[in-house]
Parts: C-alpha cells; sequence; structure tokens
C-alpha cells in the first residue's frame, strides 16, 4: 500500500475481532482492486471510522526530528514548492544521505501529494526546464495545478512553471483592461495569459520557443474555455516580433528574468506606434533596479520619445544577492517604425 501511495498516513491502522481495517486513499481504490485482482488475498471495501495517528506536525523539521540527526535539522528546506499533487525540494547535499527519509515525511506530511521531487539542476537552456530526481511516491511528472480558479496542466520536467509568480500574476492582471491587447513573450504553459484572458476578457497573443509548453498552453487554453482571447504562438519572440505580432499590442509581459532585457527590441515592436506598458522581470544583485538607467537609455534608443519608470517590486529573493525584481515601464510616442 505504501509503495502506491495508497494509505492515508494521518490516520491509524484499526483492528476490531479478527478483522484489519486500513485507511486507503479513495482515488487509489481502483489501482488497489487491480492490483490484488488474482492474489487470493480476502479483502473487503467498507466504510470505517479511523482515529488520527499522530499529532498534526507543524513544519518538515518536527515530521524528521526522530529520523535525521539533530545536528542536521537546521539544513532541512523551509520552504518548497507545491505544483498540482507535486512536491519539489531542493536539498542541500548534507540532506542526500536522508533524502528518501525527507520524501516520505512530506508524503506524510502533504496528504494530497503523490510524488516528491528533488531539484538537481538549475532551471537553464532555450526551454527554461530543471533536473529533478524521485524522493518518494510514484506516477508522472505530469499534473494539473489551480491558480485562482484556473487550472494549469503541465510536466514539470519538459515545461517551466513556478506557483511562487502567483501574486505577480494577479498584479498584472488587474492593470489590464479588458480593451487591451496583449502580448506574453514568454508565455511557457500560459499563467499570466491565462488567468488574464479569463479575468479581464482581453485578447493574448501567447509566445514560447519550446513546443511542450506550447503543447500544453493549447491543453490549457482549451481546460479554461478562453479559445476566443488566447492565441498560443510557437517560435523565437525576436522573429514573430518583427513578423505577425508587429504593432499589435498595448501591453507585453517579459518573465524571462534570467534574459528579458536581451529582448528589449521585441516589446518594442510588438507595442502599437502610440505605446503602451512593458512588465520586464530580470535579476539583479540589487534588490532595487539600479540598471534602470541603462533600460532607460535602451528604450530612448529604440525610439520612444516617453520612456517612465511607472512602479517595481522585489518578487523574491532567489539566492545570495540574487533578486527577482518586476518592472512595470510606461513608453509612449515612437518617433520612427
Amino acid at each position: 500500500m505504501r509503495k502506491l501511495n495508497a494509505l492515508e498516513r494521518h490516520l491509524k491502522i484499526d483492528r476490531k475481532e479478527s478483522f484489519v481495517y486500513i485507511p486507503i486513499k479513495r482515488e487509489r481504490l481502483p489501482l488497489i482492486k487491480e492490483k490484488l485482482r488474482g492474489s487470493n488475498l480476502p479483502y473487503k471495501v467498507v466504510v470505517h471510522s479511523f482515529s488520527t495517528s499522530i499529532t498534526h506536525k507543524k513544519d518538515l523539521a518536527s515530521c524528521l526530528r526522530d529520523t535525521i540527526p539533530p545536528e542536521l535539522l537546521q539544513n532541512i528546506p523551509q520552504s518548497y514548492d507545491i505544483i498540482g499533487d507535486i512536491v519539489i525540494v531542493e536539498l542541500k547535499p548534507e540532506i542526500y544521505p536522508y533524502k528518501k527519509e525527507v520524501g516520505e515525511a512530506l508524503l506524510s506530511f502533504h496528504h494530497s501529494v503523490r510524488l516528491v521531487l528533488n531539484k538537481i539542476g538549475d532551471i537553464k537552456g532555450r526551454y527554461r526546464v530543471g533536473e529533478y530526481e524521485i524522493l518518494a511516491g510514484e506516477g508522472p511528472t505530469e499534473t494539473v495545478h489551480k491558480e485562482y480558479g484556473c487550472k494549469f496542466k503541465l510536466d514539470i520536467s519538459k515545461v517551466f512553471y513556478t506557483p511562487r509568480l502567483s501574486t505577480e500574476r494577479i498584479r498584472i492582471v488587474n492593470q489590464t483592461s479588458p480593451s487591451e491587447v496583449v502580448c506574453d513573450l514568454f508565455a511557457g504553459v500560459g499563467p499570466f495569459s491565462i488567468l488574464i484572458a479569463k479575468k479581464k476578457g482581453a485578447l493574448v497573443y501567447s509566445v514560447d520557443i519550446n513546443p511542450h509548453a506550447v503543447k500544453y498552453l493549447k491543453t490549457n487554453i482549451s481546460l479554461n474555455k478562453v479559445e476566443r482571447y488566447v492565441i498560443p504562438l510557437l517560435g523565437d519572440a525576436s522573429q514573430l516580433s518583427k513578423g505577425p505580432l508587429k504593432g499589435r499590442c498595448n501591453r507585453v509581459i517579459m518573465n524571462l528574468p534570467a534574459g528579458a532585457h536581451l529582448f528589449l527590441d521585441a516589446a518594442s515592436d510588438v507595442l502599437k506606434r502610440e505605446g503602451g506598458v512593458v512588465h520586464l522581470h530580470l535579476f539583479s544583485e540589487s534588490p532595487k533596479p539600479e540598471n534602470w538607467p541603462s533600460l532607460y537609455k535602451s528604450f530612448r534608443e529604440l525610439g520612444w520619445a516617453h520612456v517612465e519608470l511607472m512602479n517595481w517590486r522585489r518578487v523574491r529573493e532567489t539566492g545570495p544577492r540574487k533578486f527577482h525584481l518586476a518592472l512595470d515601464i510606461i513608453v509612449k510616442s515612437r518617433r520612427n517604425s
């Protein structure tokens, strides 16, 4: 049962007379029946009241207090991502000898989770994909994540997705009006695009170079019933901005903090002649946008008479002296075509 991730771990196995009552997850029942077929093991599915097996732990370290040496508990991650029914954790090397125990603890701590992954490689490459290993649980790395009433199907081993940008996504949604045309230059599986379409009814061109991401983007457009509003495009943002997207948009989303600054010309090209808003994401060694003068100069050189930093926020700290910043930039009055 444990290998099938079928046990409700927070409930006690019960014994009455000659019967043993095992708390099973309802959704795993068909799989259990399949596994038991032909085994000649007598069993019956019944409804039973179970008692709680352990006092609910407050955090992951509490769950591991009896498993990991005390001096290593400080190295247990304080935070991790839950994407659908998958947990993604990033373990320090000191914890590697106990990584299976950490995985099992996370499964026990989060009863709706079926798979625990350890991130062992940075997000990198043109497709922005990380490298992972399985710590506990079973099943595919494909899942469905829910955010603000929208569903996002994805395979974390093939596409980029982080739930840590949910606040940033809804912030941009709230700035968008239904009459706007938006270009999501690095759309991934569509979290910015679909939220804008679902909540505001604005038209969104969603661009990504990763074919796996665009496949899931198309699936998610259908899942969320926004076919009228989101147009998926597979290709390089630099090329598409000079072709079918040129001069169409009022607002541009550039969620590529490792390299969005290299695509300012693409953002400029998709904007209408009168201008609009650019949401530029970037990594910085400073907690403030100290490179704004350079960005201002670049937009001016691209032909915009008016360039203004309307707002900025620190999205998160991704490492020592590494900050993810989001800048809201207004550009107006293009001087050249």
